[in-house]
């Protein structure tokens, strides 16, 4: 029987996410700019963006990549990576059908050229990260299905001066656009289509009002980490996060209660998790630990220190700087949760 613990708190975001990320460093030397992390970044989590910074060496990078897709794969039993390939026929719809007005109504079956830069402007970049939305509701009040979005794609024209709002049901969010910009302020009340008896069904879940923007990061974040995930549900402020430090020869990683699934057995909650800790000397690999740890309290004692605390031991071989990257698995929740996370140490 899987049990949740919740608690109340106010989240402040002090800033709205921005969809596009400044580049950091000086990536006209690496090798792997325009095959992954020109574009790749758009799904990047911001641990993700601050250790591939870091690297400095080739084999640094190219472990980095690799890892990165095998974090998102929904199903590592088979040999296709099903949200590689997802990613990559986002990236191509958005290239061609959101870049300049020549290319709205362009076939898919071309090959798009460098000055197509579609999948950069914030339409592009939203449809990367959520994928089509369940509906497209224009400032004229007519409407567009999921099913037709991407295909023929002349329907743009008609609408082009206008806005539009791109409404998801499965995340409860709606994003509204004028041109290829979006507001980051969601509309009080959600735009509907009409209510048409085929339609009704769909539509009488969808909850008003709609996220705000706050919740549009959170969802964003989400999704980044569980790229295609079937099994989605709405609480995505619950989603795994996690802090990470070294001391006394160990990393100690400390996650809230509120963000963990727990079993229940025998009058106690039971957690378990899979690490993975990537160690990096001087900004180059030395090693991979790849760790489960299970977590066994009583409701009572979880809720008194609202975390969870994991101690990998690891004294430090070598004098140099270090860094941890951990990737965290809840391998008690019934949908693929993970999240990333960096700790540093010196010798």
């Amino acid at each position: 029987m899987a049990k949740r613990i919740y608690f109340t708190c106010l989240l402040l975001v002090p800033a709205f996410w921005a969809v596009g990320c400044a580049i950091q460093g000086n990536f006209k030397t690496d090798p792997f700019y325009e095959s992954f992390y020109e574009k790749t970044r758009l799904i990047m989590i911001e641990e993700e963006i601050r250790i591939y910074d870091l690297l400095e060496d080739k084999e640094s990078k190219e472990g980095f990549v690799r890892e990165f897709w095998e974090i998102r794969d929904p199903d590592p039993e088979t040999e296709e990576n099903e949200a590689r390939g997802e990613f990559e026929k986002r990236v191509r719809f958005a290239t061609i059908r959101f870049s300049w007005r020549s290319a709205r109504s362009r076939s898919l079956t071309v090959e798009p050229a460098k000055s197509d830069r579609g999948w950069s402007t914030d339409l592009g970049r939203i449809y990367i990260i959520l994928g089509p939305p369940d509906w497209v509701i224009f400032s004229d009040e007519s409407f567009l299905r999921k099913e037709d979005f991407e295909d023929d794609f002349g329907w743009r024209y008609k609408h082009e001066a206008g806005g539009e709002t791109w409404l998801y049901d499965r995340y409860r969010l709606a994003i509204s656009f004028r041109g290829t910009s979006f507001s980051t302020t969601a509309p009080k009340d959600a735009p509907r289509p009409p209510d048409s008896p085929e339609d009704q069904g769909l539509l009488q879940n969808f909850p008003m009002p709609v996220y705000s923007s706050r919740d549009l990061k959170s969802v964003l974040e989400f999704v980044k980490l569980n790229y295609i995930n079937p099994l989605f549900q709405d609480d995505v402020r619950r989603k795994l996060r996690f802090k990470a430090n070294y001391e006394d020869e160990k990393i100690i990683i400390r996650i809230p209660a509120v963000n963990t699934d727990f079993k229940e057995e025998e009058g106690k909650l039971h957690a378990r998790f899979k690490i993975k800790v990537n160690v990096y000397k001087d900004n180059k690999k030395l090693s991979s630990l790849l760790e489960e740890k299970g977590v066994e309290e009583t409701e009572e004692s979880v809720m008194k220190k609202m975390e969870l605390q994991l101690d990998i031991p690891y004294p430090l071989p070598q004098k140099g700087k270090y860094l941890f990257d951990i990737i965290l698995e809840d391998l008690s929740s019934p949908i693929i949760r993970k999240y990333r996370n960096i700790a540093k140490a010196s010798r």
